[in-house]
């Protein structure tokens, strides 16, 4: 795993970083942000 915090980027808002997951069964399992 993988833990980042920018604190060049704000806290909330348009900017900030969010985790998403994409999961195709038998294809594609990944996650980041």
């Amino acid at each position: 795993g993988l833990l980042l915090g920018n604190p060049h980027y704000p806290w909330s808002g348009g900017r900030r970083f969010w985790q998403a997951q994409v999961t195709i069964p038998g294809e594609l399992d990944v996650a980041g942000g």
